[in-house]
């Protein structure tokens, strides 16, 4: 299923396209470990590739009182690689399109930690790209992309009342200093601080566009 919410773009080292369902296997190899689930609001890893499939499936086709899910997955682009037109992604899933080194999207809902309905950030990268600055160019780039990628938002119909905010807000445990540290490069504050139903010190962030 393609996601016309999600236009595929790229930054200087990193090409994003729209996650669809043949994804799963790509981005189970990055949401089945543990270093990278225990900071994510599940707390553990998928347990297979069908839990993961499951999770793709309902990412890409959220209720129908909500507008869809954007959502990308992410692949290294080749050194010298200049044209728009042809892109070279390094590595490989077994698509020919190169190895997903990470997932990255906006779902909107209600924050219970600010009130009222946002728009949320959610990332993961594979332990294999930590370290390379990814993180910090992915967030950036999407939140560069973001005001070209809100005005192509499907809203429901005939929801009048619906509230319709672009600001995103991103949710991170409090141990997670790097993490916070590439929302504050990005642009996000931080403005408030709570425990989640596990009681986990949580930050959240805020980016106002």
């Amino acid at each position: 299923m393609e996601n016309s919410s999600s236009p595929p773009f790229r930054t200087a080292r990193l090409q994003f396209d729209a996650m669809v369902d043949a994804d799963a296997a790509g981005i189970h190899a990055i949401r089945g470990l543990e270093e990278v689930m225990k900071w994510s609001h599940k707390k553990v890893p998928d347990a297979d590739l069908a839990t993961t499939s499951k999770w793709v499936e309902e990412y890409l086709r959220p209720e129908q009182r909500v507008p869809g899910n954007v959502g990308y997955v992410i692949r290294e682009i080749e050194s010298g690689s200049v044209s728009e037109s042809s892109v070279a992604v390094k590595g490989g899933d077994g698509d020919g399109k190169g190895r997903i080194i990470a997932s990255i999207g906006l779902r909107y809902g209600l924050v219970e930690a600010l009130g009222g309905k946002r728009w949320e950030l959610g990332y993961v990268f594979h332990p294999d790209f930590w370290g390379k600055g990814y993180a910090t160019e992915a967030v950036r780039g999407l939140m560069g992309a973001w005001p070209g990628i809100y005005e192509r938002i499907n809203w429901v119909d005939g929801d009048v009342q619906q509230e319709r905010s672009a600001e995103v807000v991103a949710i991170t445990d409090k141990g997670n200093e790097p993490s916070m540290r590439v929302l504050r490069k990005c642009g996000f504050e931080a403005v408030e601080e709570f425990a989640d139903e596990d009681g986990t010190a949580c930050v959240a962030f805020v980016y106002r566009c």
